[in-house]
């Protein structure tokens, strides 16, 4: 009977051990995973914020499509033709608006994705490099060819037809 109880009591005395160190277990593994979650959301925010940025910079970039339009639509050749000069004008200073929001847009843009790079512990000075050349040189060099090709070009064969136009009359 002795050696029964002494057992029992070593049985008894083992389980809970086991029942100690399955809380401890237990313990450790939702404090790793809370560790765990917990740096993973500073590495999540500047993204969550890149998409909202983006989702409000491509809302603008069709609002202000949707205002071109509209100013080129008002332009009519069988009207005034002061009057469609004066139209011309208004959409050109619209335009040197656009290029200087476009530019300060895409230097946010850029910063954004640079604090995303910077929140990541190892990143290889190539690509701080490359980030830098592509803002402070290619970026504006992209943007204003592309206004000063396409809508200067545009512009300028409007006006000249307008200003042929008024010479006949």
């Amino acid at each position: 009977m002795m050696e029964l109880d002494q057992i029992k009591e070593s049985w008894t005395l083992l389980d809970s051990r086991l029942e100690k160190a399955e809380g401890l277990n237990n313990r450790i593994i939702k404090e790793m995973l809370l560790q765990k979650s917990g740096s993973l959301l500073p590495h999540t925010t500047p993204y969550i914020v890149l998409k909202y940025y983006s989702l409000v910079f491509i809302c603008l970039s069709f609002i202000f499509q949707l205002h071109k339009i509209s100013l080129l639509r008002q332009i009519n050749l069988q009207e005034n033709i002061i009057q469609n000069i004066k139209f011309l004008q208004r959409y050109n200073i619209f335009i040197g608006r656009e290029k200087i929001i476009m530019l300060i847009t895409t230097y946010l843009f850029m910063c954004m994705i640079a604090i995303i790079l910077l929140s990541f512990k190892n990143v290889e000075i190539w690509r701080w490099i490359g980030i830098i050349f592509t803002v402070i040189g290619v970026i504006p060099l992209l943007v204003y060819w592309q206004y000063g090709r396409f809508y200067k070009s545009h512009i300028r064969s409007i006006r000249d037809s307008l200003e042929e136009l008024s010479d006949l009359e």
